[in-house]
């Protein structure tokens, strides 16, 4: 019995001792790595016209660039604001997962610069971009990415020909003309059967659709590109049972009013409305007993959007020094409860659009009575775009509220939907 438990042991000693040669099927996890980076590398540096790329930095919009990697770590690269093509330096590295670095100063860094006098940027952060990106996913045309430190997106689409590369930039121009033939501010889209409510920010290249079941609204929203003819939508939107990753062949009617547009390969159209397909009468109490700054007044600084104009009245350029144009919804004048628009500029308040009482409800819609007018306001320019904005808001039929978001809504006027402000 002895003997047995010594051979036992000894068997354990010799197995323990055995070298282990066995290797995973597919390598470790460092040599997967390695070989992911190594096809990474000659996936962008094979490409014969370079690479799109399309950078999604969120409210400080989408930024267009034709990148060109060779296999000696150099780039050149051009961008939507800054065509001039120049040369810096990039590299693949496994930080956890392969990511690429742009790690030489570069017109993409340009985005990033913490000085606001380089590219009017947020002091400190700049324009809220990356330069450092892992990969999430490659196909052998599109390489998408995440930036590593505010997580914006990126895109690469391979670049098929010279032509198409000295039309990119061109191309986001003409998108933004086309998209801006829809003048009203509802625009409908129907997709696999279902009607949707569309809505294009254009500054940001942001759009959301829609819907609407037992009286609910449900919005998906997306940052999308310019590519061509076709817009990318960074975020896949889920309609119903339906996935859209694009719209192809997009172009304008503009007799009819409408854009076409493929989407899922059936041709489909945006059409122009001038009331929402259905409306939240609750949503003015709301508005006017909750201000968002400091619970006294809302924001409506871009000044009115005109059948697609935006600050179509130069509130900006009029208004030395502008600064905003502000709803007071209960403003105690005097010892009177009133309503007030009231604009200011740098050196402070520049005037204003009263009215006693200014606001009356009317099935769930909001009309302005101005009866004072502008304050003492000498300057000609910012006296007419203030008396432009007064003649808008006094429109009879009076406007809807539109919640577009938390503490955002837009005033759409019932008339003919043409002219809204946009509140946050």
């Amino acid at each position: 019995m002895k003997n047995l438990i010594y051979i036992f042991l000894l068997a354990a000693v010799f197995s323990a001792c055995r070298k282990d040669d066995s290797k995973p099927v597919n390598g470790t996890v460092d040599e997967r790595i390695e070989a992911s980076m190594t096809a990474y590398q000659t996936q962008l540096a094979s490409a014969k016209f370079g690479w799109k790329g399309f950078l999604n930095t969120g409210s400080n919009g989408v930024y267009t660039f034709l990148f060109n990697f060779n296999d000696k770590n150099r780039v050149t690269m051009s961008a939507d604001y800054d065509p001039a093509a120049l040369e810096s330096s990039y590299r693949l590295k496994a930080l956890q997962q392969p990511s690429l670095l742009f790690d030489t100063y570069s017109t993409l860094h340009k985005l990033q610069d913490p000085d606001p006098s380089k590219f009017n940027g947020a002091p400190g952060a700049g324009k809220g971009a990356d330069f450092e990106f892992r990969f999430v996913s490659a196909t052998a045309d599109t390489i998408k990415l995440e930036g590593l430190f505010n997580q914006t997106p990126l895109v690469l689409v391979r670049s098929a020909s010279e032509e198409e590369n000295k039309a990119v930039f061109a191309g986001i121009t003409r998108m933004k003309t086309v998209l801006s033939n829809l003048k009203t501010y509802f625009k409908r889209i129907t997709i696999a059967g279902i009607t949707y409510e569309v809505r294009f920010d254009l500054p940001t290249s942001t759009i959301s659709f829609s819907s609407y079941e037992n009286g609910a609204r449900k919005t998906v929203t997306s940052g999308f590109y310019t590519d061509g003819t076709r817009i990318g939508f960074f975020k896949p939107l889920v309609l119903g049972n339906t996935t859209l990753n694009e719209l192809k062949d997009i172009n304008m009617d503009s007799g009819a009013g409408i854009v076409n547009a493929t989407a899922l390969g059936t041709k489909v159209q945006f059409t122009q409305a001038i009331a929402p397909l259905v409306y939240d009468k609750t949503v003015v109490d709301f508005f006017l007993n909750n201000p968002s700054n400091l619970g006294l007044y809302w924001d409506a600084s871009d000044g009115f959007t005109i059948s697609g104009v935006q600050d179509a009245f130069n509130l900006n350029g009029s208004i030395p020094g502008f600064e905003g144009l502000y709803f007071f919804p209960k403003l105690n004048l005097n010892g009177t409860l009133t309503q007030s628009f009231r604009f200011y500029s740098a050196v402070g308040y520049v005037g204003h659009i009263l009215a006693y009482p200014a606001v009356k409800i009317q099935d769930g819609k909001i009309l302005f009575n101005a009866t004072a007018l502008y304050n003492s306001v000498t300057n000609v320019k910012m006296r007419t775009a203030q008396q432009n904005t007064a003649i808008v808001l006094q429109q009879p039929e009076g406007f809807y509220l539109i919640n577009t978001g938390l503490q955002k809504y837009d005033l759409v006027n019932v008339k003919d939907a043409t002219a809204w402000l946009s509140f946050k």
